[in-house]
């Protein structure tokens, strides 16, 4: 009886592919494959413009010049029938392997490749922002509850991967120590599901093993995969989701399947986050539909209606609560918004944006856009019209959602549209005749490998992925708001840092300067190029940083304001003389430095006129160069002006504890402790003035001490030597004290 039912199925298989065969569709095959080899070559010449705005083409920009060529002579064959027998093929091998078996080796084996081409940098979407709250929460430092939880947007994604991470943290061990290992194995699994289900909707979908296989190379190589490699971001476990939910429905729609599973598939996929609720309406149609009474009304016409109605009603809310002239953090606004220095310019109808619609269709969907022309078949069925309400409500994500930092960086919100596309095509297609069908699927699946392979290849890769996000970041960082640009730069510095890319890491903090230039900044840009530019060049980035920091007392004192959008006038003029004093810590070889501090302070002298702050740092850049202390004074006359700076108020502490005057020196001292919590070299002199008081004040001294020796990485002395002679000495002087507390009755 089995070799009975064996025999038959080969005969059938035997009879379809020799139909198949002889059914070639010559008659659009040459146009069809004309539009595919061109679409090829239209990668090729995008990947020589890697800083254009053809994001959504030039992928292989970043691949050395010989892959770029290899990859688009594969796209040309591929859009040849060179390769056809071979998908016939490879078809009938499909057609032979058991699909429950065959989905859950492919998943496994996908999970393998997802977990061991994990990716490791986190550049676009808010990778960084999620990674830093990870870091913190599992340390038991403060964190923002609302972006590590996002209860409002993803609760049953972010809670349960920042609860996964603690639990890493706990166990210990070498993957525990990195906040993205979480993201890493939750990427993992969350592709081996999508996997198994692709692998398993395509039985149900096609009547081939050829054309099951294109079912499943198609909706594999879509962009949105890159999240299973682990893409730092809550969308991961949707797009599984939503995938789940727009073939339930299609196949509810058609008479297959019960409307609770596209229910539920949503309710679970908007459990994950709350942007597949664009799904909804969908969703609906696909249960009106068991309804006759309703499947009657569901027409073309209709479904575009409630498109319309849906459009005006959302037009309405637009304008009306003012999301139109100010954004909101879901929808883009129409027109630039924001105070001075933090404007953003990309807006709804920006050409920026336009244009990253369009680079995000071809993104998501370029192999499955150029079927289109080539389908025949006209009317509309209703799983097609519950997949182009699914089409519809996603587009409109896309057009209106609030991709702040640019599309090419947030591509991330819109991953799932090359989903929902592809299942709405691949639907229109099963109305095709076979041939003609299945000779479009051919070309849209190797299609689709040759455009998502270079994207892979470059995101995967922390070099060529670090060098695309520097082009990128270049598109919009004059059209977001300064924050959000120094955002990205922010990612590329912690890159650089973990690489020990010291000269990076200083371009990256002078990148963030000119976005905003927040007082902190600058200070981290002074320690990048003290630790990673050479000597002979520091005195140039140190002008540069003068001279920004002038242009920003020159427009306070021409505005008569007090405050800067980055910061205010007290800040930057403390800071600037921060930064003076460091002037005196840095070598020279012909009095380089000298005439950059004698001009610096002759220039702050015309901006701020008499200024104690001033005197005390004339005096000290005297004492760091040729070591005559200056005297009490000028500290006794600049220790009632410091507002800000704690470095300033530690060099008024240090100066006065210098000339003896100890009292006054513990106040600025202790005044140097409260203004900056992150540097506690002053301790160890809070303690020496407080061990010389009279009467001392040993307790205090006792604390100062223990301070100072619990937080060496707080103590900013660039010389180790210097650092260890001090531990050792206020090991020394802690115990002596110790003894003396002990002694006193």
């Amino acid at each position: 009886m089995a070799k009975a039912k064996k025999k038959a199925a080969s005969r059938v298989s035997s009879a379809n592919a020799s139909h198949t065969d002889a059914a070639f569709p010559r008659d659009m095959a040459l146009a069809a494959g004309t539009v595919f080899a061109l679409l090829a070559l239209v990668r090729l010449a995008a990947a020589q413009f890697p800083a254009a705005r053809v994001w959504g083409l030039n992928a292989a920009a970043w691949l050395p010049t010989w892959m770029q060529f290899v990859l688009a002579a594969a796209g040309i064959l591929a859009a040849t029938p060179l390769l056809y027998r071979i998908f016939l093929l490879k078809g009938r091998m499909v057609e032979a392997m058991p699909v429950a078996l065959s989905a859950v080796v492919f998943a496994l084996i996908a999970g393998a490749v997802f977990w061991f081409a994990r990716m490791h940098t986190y550049f676009l979407g808010d990778g960084a922002a999620y990674l830093a709250e990870h870091f913190r929460f599992v340390r038991g430092l403060p964190v923002s509850e609302d972006v590590l939880f996002s209860t409002g947007s993803a609760p049953l994604t972010a809670w349960p991967l920042a609860q996964a991470a603690k639990l890493l943290w706990e166990s210990g061990g070498a993957l525990a120590e990195n906040p993205q290992t979480v993201f890493w194995i939750s990427g993992a699994i969350a592709g081996t599901v999508y996997v198994f289900l692709v692998v398993l909707f395509s039985r149900r979908w096609s009547e081939s093993g050829a054309e099951r296989a294109a079912f499943i190379a198609i909706l594999l190589f879509t962009p949105g995969v890159l999240f299973f490699f682990g893409y730092v971001e809550y969308y991961t476990f949707a797009l599984v989701g939503m995938l789940a939910t727009v073939f339930l429905s299609m196949e509810s729609a058609r008479g297959r399947l019960a409307p609770v599973w596209p229910l539920f598939a949503l309710l679970v996929s908007a459990a994950f986050h709350l942007m597949s609720l664009v799904l909804l309406p969908g969703v609906l149609l696909a249960v009106l539909a068991k309804q006759e009474k309703f499947r009657m009304q569901l027409t073309l016409r209709n479904v575009l209606l409630l498109a319309a109605a849906a459009l005006v009603l959302g037009g309405v809310y637009y304008f009306a609560s003012g999301v139109a002239f100010h954004g909101s953090r879901i929808i883009l606004a129409l027109q630039p918004f924001g105070e001075e220095g933090a404007v953003q310019h990309y807006t709804l109808l920006s050409w920026a944006h336009l244009a990253d619609i369009v680079n995000m269709l071809v993104l998501t969907g370029a192999p499955m856009l150029a079927v289109l022309p080539f389908l025949r078949r006209k009317g509309w069925d209703i799983p097609e019209l519950v997949g182009l309400a699914h089409v519809i409500f996603a587009f409109f994500l896309m057009l209106f959602g609030y991709t702040c930092f640019g599309m090419a960086r947030d591509w991330d919100v819109n991953a799932f549209f090359g989903v929902v596309l592809t299942l709405f095509i691949l639907g229109l297609l099963r109305r095709e005749e076979a041939p003609r069908r299945q000779y479009l699927l051919y070309l849209a699946a190797l299609g689709s490998i040759v455009a998502v392979l270079p994207w892979l290849l470059v995101n995967l890769d922390s070099g060529r992925s670090e060098q695309r996000f520097r082009d990128v970041m270049a598109l919009d960082d004059r059209n977001v708001t300064g924050d959000f640009a120094l955002n990205g730069y922010e990612h590329l510095r912690k890159y650089y840092q973990s690489t020990d890319d010291r000269a990076n890491v200083a371009w990256a903090i002078q990148k963030k300067i000119e976005m905003v230039g927040y007082p902190e900044d600058f200070r981290k840009y002074a320690l990048a190029v003290i630790e990673g530019v050479p000597a002979a060049g520091r005195p140039a980035r140190y002008a540069w940083i003068f001279e920004q920091l002038r242009e920003r007392l020159r427009k306070l004192q021409v505005s008569g304001q007090e405050s800067l959008y980055e910061g205010s006038r007290t800040q930057f003029r403390e800071l600037t003389i921060e930064l003076l004093l460091q002037l005196g810590q840095l070598p020279q070889s012909g009095g380089e430095v000298d005439a950059l501090f004698q001009k610096e302070i002759s220039s702050l002298r015309t901006l701020l006129g008499e200024d104690a702050l001033l005197d005390m740092v004339k005096g000290q850049y005297g004492w760091d160069r040729n070591g005559r202390f200056p005297g009490a004074a000028v500290y006794r006359h600049a220790a009632g002006e410091v507002q800000e700076s704690g470095t300033l108020a530690f060099y008024i502490g240090r100066g006065l504890l210098t000339a003896e005057d100890y009292i006054p020196a513990a106040a600025s001292l202790e005044q140097a402790l409260a203004l900056d919590s992150g540097f506690t070299l002053p301790a160890y002199y809070l303690a020496e003035a407080e061990m010389r008081i009279d009467p001392p004040r040993i307790d205090q001294a006792i604390t100062h001490y223990d301070l100072f020796l619990a937080t060496p990485d707080r103590h900013r002395i660039a010389n180790p030597a210097t650092q260890q002679q001090l531990m050792n000495d206020a090991r020394s002087k802690s115990a002596t004290l110790e003894v003396r507390r002990l002694s006193i009755p």
